[in-house]
């Protein structure tokens, strides 16, 4: 784990946040199949990871098989961060646009959150323990990294998730931050109809596609419920 010494002399104007789920990734694969359309920039785009430390061990497997290389290919920098303890302290497990795996945990896991507070993942809400392993360690980098300077930051709400977007907004406390939720100006939704064909390149596998596009794989594409659930 390094230090997070203040930089903001790299130029990032964008940040993408990637979670490693359905729809930030289905975003991810179809900006880099074409940047320059989506209006990024990769010299100055940094795909941001918070760790949680509860990911499934086949999210992680598919990432750095079939997304790991399209970041690689493309040099685009990859900062994988994770909650360093109880506290707002936050490490950078990893910061490169040559990245071979994604760091596995943090220091402080989402489910040391739950324990230490007593409490249950949350399927709706404000999803507290989500903000505290996510959330906050992102604002925290950003803040770091980019200082006083404006940025965009891509979140990867789908089409059926405006209400998150709004609240996304209305919750962002650094005015020289502006959202952008491209998932849902495309009406990219998890119905079968809207799901993100186009995004998927031939050379990326079937294994990939099937992950993107059938619901029935999507519903597994997450977290995992815990430390039983199998390696985190």
């Amino acid at each position: 784990m390094n230090a997070m010494p203040r930089r903001g002399g790299e130029g990032v104007e964008l940040v993408i946040s990637w979670g490693l789920g359905v729809d930030s990734t289905a975003y991810l694969v179809k900006m880099l199949d074409d940047p320059a359309a989506c209006g990024v920039d990769l010299a100055r785009t940094v795909v941001l990871h918070q760790l949680t430390g509860d990911e499934w061990p086949t999210t992680r497997a598919h990432a750095e098989q079939y997304v790991l290389p399209l970041l690689r290919e493309r040099r685009v920098r990859l900062v994988q961060v994770a909650r360093a303890s109880r506290g707002l302290e936050i490490g950078v497990m990893n910061d490169s646009r040559q990245p071979e795996n994604l760091i596995e945990r943090g220091p402080w896991t989402m489910w040391d959150e739950y324990e230490a507070g007593g409490t249950v993942p949350q399927q709706g809400g404000i999803r507290l323990c989500s903000l505290h392993a996510k959330g906050e360690v992102g604002d925290a980098w950003i803040e770091r990294e980019i200082g006083d300077r404006p940025f965009r930051q891509v979140m990867g709400f789908n089409a059926d998730e405006v209400g998150r977007s709004l609240r996304d907004q209305v919750a962002s406390k650094n005015p020289l931050r502006q959202g952008l939720y491209p998932l849902i100006d495309w009406a990219w939704g998890r119905a079968v109809r809207d799901v993100p064909v186009r995004a998927v390149r031939c050379d990326l596998g079937e294994e990939l596609l099937q992950l993107l596009l059938l619901p029935g794989v999507q519903g597994s594409y997450g977290h995992a419920p815990g430390p039983d659930a199998g390696p985190s």
